[in-house]
């Protein structure tokens, strides 16, 4: 994965490799600040990254086999650095907390049924600001 820049001359700057994140093909990358993201994909895996360390030392975490199929979606919560959500092809979203990522903070299930001819998963999560707080 390569984080790059457009420049106003019309060019692209490379401004980090993040080689050997992914094993397969990475579906979803959402920053949480100018530093810090997430990203998931194909291998099941989502990975933590801080793009001031250098190049192929700026992971900082993963959580392997956090879904049972591909996970497609990472977002971060909008008030909550250290908590973010996944959803994948499994039917499952999983609200996560950076802090400790060994087991998920909640995971809801059962939003799709399998007897549903084209929805075959949950798609794109969001985190909601309602009245009563923020909500998935």
């Amino acid at each position: 994965m390569v984080i790059s820049t457009l420049c106003n001359d019309g060019g692209i700057r490379i401004e980090t490799k993040l080689d050997k994140l992914h094993t397969a093909v990475v579906k979803d990358v959402q920053w949480r600040d100018e530093y810090f993201l997430a990203s998931c994909g194909d291998d099941r895996t989502i990975q933590m990254s801080d793009v001031r360390g250098k190049e192929g030392r700026c992971r900082i975490g993963a959580i392997s086999n956090s879904h049972n199929r591909t996970v497609h979606t990472v977002r971060w919560h909008p008030m909550d650095n250290h908590t973010f959500l996944s959803a994948g092809l499994d039917q499952e979203i999983k609200l996560w907390d950076l802090r400790n990522f060994s087991v998920p903070l909640k995971v809801l299930s059962g939003h799709v049924s399998p007897y549903v001819g084209k929805i075959k998963s949950i798609r794109h999560p969001e985190f909601y600001a309602g009245k009563s707080g923020i909500t998935i």
